[in-house]
């Protein structure tokens, strides 16, 4: 917000917080205040808001917004959880998948990783997403024939 650019970090959090009274499920506002804690080094304390935010739209992309919040925490058991609740939903399978992937990955189980893409491709055989991040992980394994060709 304008506070915070302006170098007011205080007074931005205290009309951040201030709105949350008035409205605590005011999806804005704990998005910028979410933002603005993750920003500050103060990830930790951003979790309600993020939790607000997942409630009160109760989206899809809510939802991953807040598995994306525990990613960037690292806390893979919240991230995996949240995205197997999305990936139930008919509008949230591929994407929810795909990021799945995305964690087995890091966590370095590429054999799982592929077989969650390929779950997705046999759904759909162009979702950019799960083409990308398979031509990743080929080229991880020295693949590179194989990626080229996924890519295509």
């Amino acid at each position: 917000n304008f506070l915070w650019a302006s170098g007011r970090a205080a007074d931005s959090e205290e009309a951040l917080r201030g709105a949350l009274q008035l409205d605590p499920k005011n999806v804005a506002a704990n998005r910028a205040l979410g933002v603005f804690l993750l920003a500050t080094g103060r990830g930790a304390e951003a979790e309600p808001n993020f939790k607000a935010i997942a409630d009160a739209a109760g989206s899809v992309d809510a939802r991953l917004t807040l598995a994306q919040y525990y990613t960037a925490l690292r806390r893979w058991d919240e991230a995996r959880a949240t995205l197997d609740d999305v990936a139930k939903q008919p509008e949230g399978f591929a994407v929810a998948t795909v990021r799945l992937a995305g964690l087995d990955a890091v966590q370095g189980r590429s054999q799982e990783a592929q077989q969650r893409l390929e779950t997705v491709l046999q759904q759909n055989p162009k979702d950019t997403s799960a083409l990308l991040l398979k031509a990743a992980l080929q080229r991880a394994d020295r693949k590179r024939s194989a990626a080229l060709e996924t890519v295509k």
